[in-house]
Formats: C-alpha cells, structure tokens, sequence
C-alpha cells in the first residue's frame, strides 16, 4: 500500500498548486517577449550547463544526506535511497522546505530508520547549507559592503546554534529542565525534541561534518557558477563572476531566513535588487532572476514529483532493517 493517502496527495498537490500559482502570477505581470530575447542570447548550450551546475548541486546534496545517515548507522542501498532523497524535492516549495522532511517517512517504511535520526539529517544539512551560502555570499562586498551586517547578524545566529548543539553540558542541562517537567503528553514531546538534538550533536560533533561541509560548499558553488554563467550569456561581461556569485548567494540566504515556501518572493525580489545595483538593466534582470529560479527551484520540484511518482508506483525489493557501525572518519 503506497504510503501517501489519497488525503495526504491531495494536500501535497494544493502545496505545489499554491506555489505554482503565485509563480505564475508574477510571471504575467513580466513582458515574455524580453524572456524569450533572453533565452535566445543564452541558447541550448548555455541552458544545457545551467541545468546540468543544478543536477551536480542536487547530487552532491544527496551524497551528504547518504554519508550523514551512513555514519548514523544505516547504510542505504544507493539507488533506493537517491530517489527517496529527490522525492523530497517535491516538497521544497513549503514554508523553510520543511516539507523535505517526508524522506524520514519513506526511510522509516522502507528501512525503519527512526524519525529522530533522519530528522537531525535533514536538520544537519540545513546548518551545512547556510553556512556555506554565508560563506559565498561574502563575495557580494566586492561589490558593495552596504550588506556586511546582515551577513554577520547571520553568521553570528548560525555559528550560536551550531555552538549550542555541539555543546554536551548544554544538551544536558536542556535534558534535565525537560525531564522536570511530569505531564505525560509534554514528557513524550520534550523526550523526542532531545533525541533530535542529541542525533544532530553526534553529527556535529564528528569531523564528518567537516567533510561534507566541503561537499556542500561545492554543491553550492555550482549553482552560483551557473548564476554567474547566466548574467554573462546575458552579455554583461564587465560584471565580476565573483559579484554575480555572491549575489546569488545572498538572494538565497534571503530567502531561506524569510520562511517563505521555497523561498519565493523574498528570493527574487533581493536578486533583482542586488543585480540593478550591479548594473544590470531592469529587464535582464528581470530575465535572470526568473530563468535562474526555473533552472533552480522548480527544477528540483519537477524532478521531486516524478521521483515521488516513481517511489509510489516503484516496490521495494530491498527492504530490510540494515544498519551497520558508525564510519569511522
């Protein structure tokens, strides 16, 4: 039996529907004409790697997810695992992608990897993520500092919860004041907000996230390449790639924090600002930041519904209860 509900597809097809809908009506408001200008200076080839810097994005996301889940004890069968992970794509459109959170779902049916563990991945991933967004995104004050506060504030924040699940005697004092408290439902709650933490602590807290921090470094510099790529073909060559990089950067952190779903909106909107300040003209940068977003966002929404579909219709011919020792890295 799948294990979405016909009641569970239907709130999955609303989330998208609403997405795509107010996708769409931005996009009315936008003259396709310049769009299709654009697309035509940009050409198949140029298209063709923009798509593919996404594919490398996605694919080294998905070898994090496996190491991360891997050192925790279950090693996953690649093939079966990767299109757990893509489905997840399917649900980047909610609030915080916190709907990518399904995989701990088909990973408990499939593999009975408990919700703490695969939750503390996902919670891992986004700490990596952020970090290495921060990071790129320190390239935009090659062109402008105006940004150097924010980027601190957000650096500060993200090092702080970092700091804090890295921390036993903070875990342990948190454990204790959640013990005090005697309700049964609140117990229960509290008890399962500390084996996350204590799932993310393990993670953290071994230099395998040092390691697959560099991979989401790669992973994200590739999007912000072919970002960069795509201002060039628009033929603003006198543009530093390490600008448009750290504009793309910087649009996305934008995003990430407004708990927008997927971002939308808040993402475009600092994009399109920050390449006017670069100089780029109203119009390209309209162009842009709507192709840069199809290449990106909804990319990955397209190749997360045809995994879900295909994870639905697709049995499992290697379900088992496999785990295995932590690595040792």
């Amino acid at each position: 039996m799948p294990l979405l509900q016909p009641s569970h597809m239907k709130a999955l097809s609303l989330s998208v529907i609403i997405a795509v809908l107010g996708y769409g009506l931005w996009l009315s408001f936008n003259e396709w004409q310049d769009i299709e200008a654009a697309l035509q200076r940009i050409g198949v080839f140029g298209l063709t790697i923009i798509l593919a810097a996404s594919l490398v994005n996605y694919g080294l996301r998905f070898v994090r997810w496996h190491l991360y889940l891997k050192y925790q004890g279950h090693a996953l069968p690649m093939v079966r695992h990767s299109l757990i992970y893509i489905a997840g794509f399917s649900l980047t459109t909610t609030p915080g992608k916190a709907g990518e959170g399904i995989r701990s779902l088909f990973l408990k049916k499939d593999y009975n990897v408990p919700i703490a563990t695969s939750l503390a991945s996902l919670v891992t991933e986004r700490l990596s993520d952020l970090l290495a967004m921060l990071l790129l995104a320190q390239l935009i004050l090659t062109l402008s500092d105006r940004y150097q506060s924010l980027m601190i504030a957000t650096a500060s924040l993200t090092l702080l919860l970092i700091i804090i699940l890295r921390s036993q005697t903070i875990i342990s004092r948190l454990k204790h004041l959640m013990n005090a408290n005697k309700h049964h439902l609140v117990q229960r709650f509290c008890g399962s907000i500390m084996n996350l933490l204590s799932e993310c602590q393990s993670i953290l807290g071994h230099r395998i996230f040092y390691g697959t921090f560099l991979i989401s470094l790669i992973a994200w510099g590739a999007e912000a390449f072919a970002f960069s790529y795509l201002v060039f073909l628009l033929g603003y060559s006198d543009i530093s790639w390490i600008a448009t990089a750290g504009i793309y950067s910087i649009a996305v952190i934008a995003g990430a924090i407004s708990f927008l779903p997927g971002g939308l909106g808040s993402t475009e909107a600092v994009m399109f600002a920050l390449l006017i300040t670069a100089g780029v003209s109203a119009p390209d940068a309209t162009c842009a930041t709507i192709l840069c977003r199809l290449a990106t966002l909804w990319f990955a929404v397209v190749l997360g519904l045809g995994a879900l579909i295909r994870y639905e219709t697709r049995p499992n011919k290697n379900q088992s209860n496999q785990t295995s020792s932590p690595l040792s890295l």
